[in-house]
């Protein structure tokens, strides 16, 4: 392996050092270019309500303008950048490449619909490409002021959006008690989970720029899913991810590591950051921002019903999938009649979609991943640091946030799409890079 990597570092264009800046800033600009194709169609539709107005579909050169943006940012990113050849290349990440390919045939020898295929490819192929954003991204100075325009970028779509639909719907959950439903609002509140993690727990504490635009971030994320869109899932999510990020804002931390003494100013960010929770906890039990009871209306027994509904979705969906799909999967693209009336390959309790594609095993491989190894592992680090390497530790405390934060959306509304793989990817990135090298390049 180290043969093949040294044979690789040879072939690397960015190896050169005269090369090296040029590849950095080509780099920069297609991850600029990619975020600007994937955000242009959902930017292009604000303010039509979906499922009620004509969306406009928007293609260049035959193509989905994201789809576009994931062939710029993998074959770039390929053909230039060693550690990502060496992430997709390696045993790790051949292996999900060959699942994924025997999943594949196994939708077309059960005859699943290509274009549901072809989607739940996309879905996976956005995980690759979040992986290669970050590697992109650590070629350039300041890693971080990155992850950062990448969270507020996708923060402005998801503000516009809340506030246009509000204004288009003739809806307002903070004066009418009614709840806004925007198809953006969801999707790019999905995005920000992840990266919302990481912009707390890595980039807030480096200086009151990064500070100020994390807790822009927060605020835009509370507007819009909580107060506009009273979505619960979101509401709790967002509780999670800044519940778990206090840990790792209250240590002190130098170049390389999260350390294990609290105190300096990282108390006073941490109690930025748990003031947050409790704003996000009493507005979520009608006890904040009393205008609006519309969240407090929707945890309570009046809006039972859509938990409900979401179970007896399930049932529908596993009595579709059958007993032999049930062990095998129903491969990519398996999609199913939904109570709600309309197709899907995705289910509002989403991690049961990964029972659908992959069958019993899997699945419970990949929920014991989300719910039992990821919060030992939080518990580990923060009760027993000592147990841990310094690397991996730090890598935790900043990476879980956002992962738990999916996980919670994962139990109770969808996080199976393209938008949450994106964040998947890069926070992969960032795991991989502090747990070897600790937090030196990223935050530099």
């Amino acid at each position: 392996m180290r043969e093949e990597a040294l044979e690789l570092h040879r072939r690397d264009a960015s190896s050169v050092p005269g090369n090296a800046t040029l590849v950095a800033w080509m780099g920069l600009a297609v991850v600029y270019l990619a975020i600007g194709l994937f955000i242009y169609p959902d930017w292009i539709n604000i303010g039509m309500i979906h499922g009620v107005e004509e969306v406009d579909e928007v293609r260049i050169f035959g193509m989905p303008p994201p789809d576009i943006a994931f062939v710029l940012i993998l074959g770039f990113a390929f053909a230039t950048n060693l550690e990502f050849r060496l992430a997709v290349l390696g045993r790790t990440g051949l292996l999900c490449l060959g699942l994924l390919a025997a999943y594949l045939f196994l939708g077309l020898a059960w005859r699943n619909d290509l274009s549901w295929i072809r989607e739940d490819v996309r879905i996976w192929l956005w995980g690759f490409a979040g992986l290669g954003i970050f590697h992109l991204i650590m070629k350039a100075r300041h890693p971080c002021l990155h992850i950062l325009a990448a969270t507020l970028l996708a923060g402005a779509v998801l503000f516009l959006s809340a506030d246009a639909a509000r204004g288009t719907m003739d809806n307002n959950a903070y004066l009418g008690n009614t709840r806004v439903w925007d198809l953006n609002v969801f999707n790019y509140s999905g995005m920000m989970i992840l990266l919302l993690g990481l912009t707390l727990s890595l980039c807030a504490l480096k200086n009151i720029f990064y500070l100020g635009g994390a807790l822009a971030a927060l605020g835009v994320f509370f507007y819009s899913a909580v107060m506009v869109s009273a979505t619960r899932s979101l509401a709790l999510a967002l509780l999670a991810v800044c519940a778990f990020a206090l840990p790792s804002l209250l240590f002190k931390r130098n170049r390389e590591i999260i350390g294990l003494r609290v105190g300096g100013k990282a108390v006073w960010i941490a109690a930025l950051v748990g003031l947050a929770v409790v704003l996000v906890a009493a507005t979520f039990l009608g006890l904040a921002f009393t205008g609006s009871t519309v969240m407090a209306d929707r945890w309570n027994a009046e809006d039972i019903d859509s938990g409900v509904d979401r179970f007896v979705e399930l049932s529908d969906a596993i009595r579709q999938l059958g007993l032999v799909k049930g062990l095998t999967g129903g491969g990519l693209g398996f999609a199913f009649e939904s109570i709600f009336d309309y197709t899907s390959i995705t289910l509002h309790i989403g991690v049961f979609g990964f029972l659908l594609k992959f069958g019993i095993l899997p699945f419970l491989a990949i929920a014991g991943f989300f719910y039992g190894i990821l919060p030992v592992k939080f518990v580990q680090a923060i009760l027993f640091p000592r147990s841990l390497h310094p690397f991996m530790r730090t890598a935790l405390l900043v990476t879980l946030p956002g992962l738990l934060g999916w996980a919670l959306i994962l139990s109770m509304s969808g996080g199976y799409d393209h938008y949450y793989f994106i964040g998947a990817g890069i926070s992969l990135g960032v795991f991989a890079e502090v747990r070897r090298r600790g937090l030196g390049r990223i935050c530099r």
